[in-house]
């Protein structure tokens, strides 16, 4: 009878390195290599894209503050911004000084209200199959914010792997394969 299988105790994950890569990169596909040795192989995640995919979209979203969208940008990116100037050091300054859930809390109702600007004003024309990209800086808490929302409107939002940052490393690494 296999009844008595299902009741056996089962190893916990981390007891071998490709369980526990498993246990700890769960987005990520734990493999063997050619020496036998687990090594992680990245697979593709609803909801992001990688720089190389840039061009496969109707609209680049680059969700950081005014102030980061004036320095420097993805070309052709527009801004809309889930924190401004202010709300950004007011934050950032309260997740240092004050308490890292506290920030969270006022930041989550600040990226809130600015989203819903957003898709009240500059988004409300965008048609179903729309496909934005939004990046932040490192691809983190503003563009994953904005880009859950637009998903949960329907749309099919993607994020930047890896942000702006990822997008500026990309440009320098191809400038020095040119030259």
């Amino acid at each position: 009878s296999t009844a008595g299988a299902i009741l056996q105790p089962q190893p916990p994950p981390w007891e071998n390195s490709v369980s526990l890569i498993s246990f700890m990169f769960p987005r990520e596909k734990a493999t063997r290599g050619a020496r036998g040795a687990a090594r992680r192989v990245n697979t593709m995640q609803k909801g992001v894209a990688t720089v190389a995919q840039l061009s496969g979209f109707d609209e680049i979203i680059d969700a950081r503050t005014p102030a980061e969208f004036a320095e420097d940008h993805i070309p052709g990116a527009i801004n809309l911004p889930v924190l401004d100037n202010d709300e950004r050091i007011v934050v950032g300054t309260m997740y240092k000084q004050q308490s890292a859930f506290d920030a969270r809390r006022l930041g989550g109702a600040l990226v809130a209200a600015n989203i819903s600007r957003h898709m009240l004003a500059v988004l409300q024309d965008k048609p179903k199959n729309w496909r934005p990209l939004i990046y932040c800086w490192r691809g983190g808490q503003r563009s994953g914010s904005f880009a859950t929302w637009l998903r949960m409107v329907g749309w099919d939002a993607r994020q930047l792997e890896g942000g702006y940052k990822a997008f500026r490393h990309h440009v320098i690494a191809e400038i020095a394969r040119i030259v």
